[in-house]
């Protein structure tokens, strides 16, 4: 949605997703899930020429990027949140100055291990662009499996054990577009 409609989306939250395009029929999306998709620099020039002329005269400089996803998922392989922050880094790189020079890289700067108290531990990797600014993240959390993390009840496919994707998703997009965010809740760092 991010790459096709760049003038009404200015982020990407990604909860346990996919690439850009790694699937484009029914065979090719499920065997993503499983092992991943095509590789995703490629994606990320496609995703960046997907963006055609949909922004009103306007010069995309950068699309933040949030990806979360439960290292115990049974649906979709964590590599699959790796190669959303590689496509989205080649295509931020591609936004940046129009040319395919690594001025985005999919490295991440800060690497911070968390834990929720009586819940989940998580990795949370930060990515800035070449100005040193917040660009993009990627939280693992580990033994969530497909669910949204933080959420209020243990129902199907959420998980109360936290971190609060919502309120970290919420921080993150404040941060990105230096808005007051809200504090975050019920985390904690080691």
């Amino acid at each position: 949605m991010g790459a096709t409609y760049p003038d009404l989306f200015s982020g990407v939250g990604v909860m346990a997703g996919l690439a850009f395009k790694a699937g484009t029929t029914v065979e090719s999306g499920l065997a993503a899930m499983k092992q991943g998709g095509p590789e995703p620099k490629q994606q990320g020039l496609l995703a960046f020429k997907a963006t055609g002329n949909k922004t009103s005269g306007k010069s995309i400089r950068r699309m933040p990027v949030i990806v979360f996803h439960g290292d115990a998922d049974p649906y979709l392989s964590p590599i699959n949140a790796d190669q959303v922050i590689a496509q989205w880094a080649k295509t931020n790189d591609y936004f940046d100055d129009g040319n395919d020079n690594d001025s985005v890289k999919s490295e991440p700067v800060e690497t911070i291990e968390g834990s929720v108290p009586a819940g989940h531990s998580y990795t949370r990797y930060v990515y800035n662009d070449r100005s040193g600014r917040l660009l993009m993240e990627k939280w693992i959390v580990k033994g969530l499996g497909h669910g949204w993390s933080g959420s209020h009840a243990a129902v199907s496919f959420a998980d109360p054990k936290g971190p609060n994707a919502s309120a970290e998703m919420w921080r993150f997009f404040g941060e990105t577009f230096g808005a007051a965010a809200p504090r975050r809740l019920r985390t904690s760092h080691r």
